[in-house]
């Protein structure tokens, strides 16, 4: 699941995807049969802004209660720690060659990591620059 959290489009609504290829696209609906599409050529940058980690709350009890009712007090303990999956929520800013941005808030596994992998390249390439080199990345 995506959310946009802001925008610079106006009253334009931007939605976030992945081609095939895994490359982020993002496109943007400004009416009833006008949009325009934006992909990765079209970043300045990518900065990931936030990283949130935690378990489901739901699911450690359900399998609490499994675990207990099937095997007794060791499968309580077992259940709760194996029910609650772990997950991951990232914030991203990107900022487009227009001058435009879009912040948004992601648990997509595909979207993370490529966002992910633009914002790591971003830093690598910043950091060689500051040392005086150049890097194509």
């Amino acid at each position: 699941m995506t959310k946009i959290i802001d925008h610079s489009f106006g009253k334009g609504q931007p939605a976030l995807s992945t081609s095939m290829m895994g490359r982020v696209r993002i496109k943007v609906i400004t009416g009833f049969f006008g949009s325009s599409k934006l992909g990765e050529e079209d970043f300045v940058s990518v900065s990931e802004i936030d990283e949130d980690k935690y378990r489901s709350a739901g699911g450690a009890a359900a399998g609490a209660i499994i675990g207990g009712v099937l095997t007794g007090g060791i499968g309580f303990l077992a259940g709760a720690a194996i029910g609650g999956r772990r997950r991951t929520e990232s914030s991203y800013l990107i900022v487009l060659k227009d001058g435009g941005h879009v912040a948004l808030r992601t648990k997509d596994k595909v979207l993370r990591a490529r966002l992910g992998h633009l914002a790591q390249n971003e830093k690598i390439a910043t950091m060689v620059a500051e040392r005086g080199g150049s890097a194509e990345v």
